[in-house]
């Protein structure tokens, strides 16, 4: 007999399959399993923004920078100071320059001392007599330098950038009794001319300076008819500046520090303009 319940067990029956056992449902392959993306992420995670950067701790600073560095100064008063001697007389010293300055700078002057004329002055006699010399004063604007020698031929009129300023002082050309060296120092780095009776500033050379012998010989303590010559240091144009006149610079002014009396030499008044 034919029936309907037969026909439809008979078609859902696979061949081999005992009759009455329900066929085996295919199975899904890898590819039916859901990826990854159907799990939930371990997130959300905040963003780096969440967190403080590195600028909210403390760093270790401020450190304190190297600078400002002070120069040969401060310095001590005039002697008298022993030097290492004996020394040559001064000069010949080569001529300074020409060396490239970081200018220009003002210079501290204008320099009232007097200009040598052609001919002696009578007034020359005296100091003749003394063995003294002119100390000639010159600045060079180019790298703010004001030099300083008791030879005239080293830069006559003003040659190499530095031009003629007149005569500083009176000082001595070789050793009198009660005189000391007036020591002279070069530093090429930042073009300047500095003067010392303390030998043991700088020594045979330090901080940039070299040692170029003795300029002169002047006092380190007061003597009648001499004046001061008062010393001024320039941090910024890097220039020392010596005159006998207070009143160009007085206590520092234009840049210049007062770092007070190297020596004592003569004046020019009272042998010239009387």
């Amino acid at each position: 007999m034919y029936h309907d319940d037969d026909e439809l067990l008979g078609a859902s029956q696979q061949p081999g399959q005992p009759p009455g056992q329900q066929p085996r449902r295919p199975q899904p392959g890898p590819g039916a399993f859901p990826g990854p993306g159907a799990f939930p992420g371990p997130g959300p995670f905040p963003g780096p923004g969440v967190f403080p950067g590195p600028g909210a701790f403390p760093g270790p600073g401020p450190f304190p920078g190297p600078g400002p560095f002070p120069g040969p100064g401060p310095f001590p008063g005039a002697g008298p100071f022993p030097g290492p001697g004996p020394f040559p007389g001064p000069g010949p010293f080569p001529g300074p320059g020409p060396f490239p300055g970081p200018g220009p700078f003002p210079g501290p002057g204008p320099f009232p001392g007097p200009r040598p004329t052609p001919g002696e002055p009578e007034e020359f006699g005296e100091f003749r007599q003394r063995n003294l010399v002119p100390f000639y004063r010159y600045f060079n604007p180019s790298i703010t330098d004001h030099f300083y020698t008791t030879n005239f031929n080293e830069l006559g009129f003003g040659r190499s950038g530095y031009r003629f300023e007149g005569i500083a002082c009176l000082v001595f050309a070789r050793q009198r009794p009660g005189t000391t060296p007036l020591y002279r120092y070069w530093n090429p780095t930042i073009g300047d001319h500095f003067y010392t009776t303390n030998f043991n500033e700088l020594g045979s050379g330090a901080q940039g300076y070299q040692f170029e012998g003795i300029a002169c010989y002047v006092f380190p303590t007061q003597r009648p008819r001499t004046a001061p010559l008062y010393r001024y240091w320039n941090p910024t144009a890097g220039d020392h500046f010596y005159t006998t006149n207070f009143n160009e610079l007085g206590r520092g002014r234009g840049g210049y520090i007062f770092e007070g009396v190297q020596c004592y030499v003569y004046p020019t008044f009272p042998f010239f303009g009387r």
